[in-house]
């Protein structure tokens, strides 16, 4: 089921959050791709075996993505949810250096977001998505709305059946403020 995509607007909320059980810091952990394993890759995120990288821009640790032919590569890191926080906060940087859409409106660079719920039930989402290059880095902030009932959402900077390349830096993944 595809309910459609974030805006940088807020969408509706859900009910309101106790705030003193709502986190004030980033949900993701490891979103500024600083802590590496042994093989140079970054600790907390499920990894494609090809295409995913640390590289270092500017002093800044970055998460590369990169498809040399049509295919699809891929970080991913679930996060518990309390639909009672009613929106989450995706900011970030990005730069896309080269996209080459593929056949499908998905097919694409993209944080995708697969919500999930009771049985099992998904929702797929955005928090950003690229169909041509960038010009350098750009500032992205997304605000999205948790479906009702979801308790876990995974979080995917990826490449779907697209050739190109993508960074992304300074991940954070917070509960909006209402």
């Amino acid at each position: 089921e595809n309910s459609g995509q974030a805006t940088a607007f807020n969408a509706g909320f859900a009910a309101a959050a106790d705030e003193s059980t709502t986190p004030k810091e980033s949900l993701i952990k490891n979103g500024d791709f600083k802590t590496l394993d042994d093989k140079g890759r970054p600790t907390g995120w499920g990894l494609a075996e090809n295409g995913v990288t640390v590289v270092t821009d500017g002093g800044i640790n970055t998460l590369s993505l990169k498809t040399m032919e049509t295919g699809s590569t891929s970080a991913v890191q679930e996060l518990a949810l309390d639909p009672s926080w009613g929106t989450l906060r995706f900011t970030y940087q990005v730069w896309v250096k080269s996209i080459i859409p593929g056949k499908l409106t998905w097919n694409n660079a993209r944080i995708a977001l697969t919500f999930i719920g009771p049985e099992k039930k998904v929702t797929h989402m955005i928090a950003g998505e690229w169909n041509q290059p960038t010009m350098g880095w750009a500032d992205c902030t997304y605000n999205v709305s948790i479906p009702a009932a979801a308790t876990a959402v995974k979080i995917s900077p990826a490449i779907f059946d697209a050739v190109g390349e993508w960074l992304l830096r300074g991940l954070k993944v917070e509960v909006a403020a209402k």
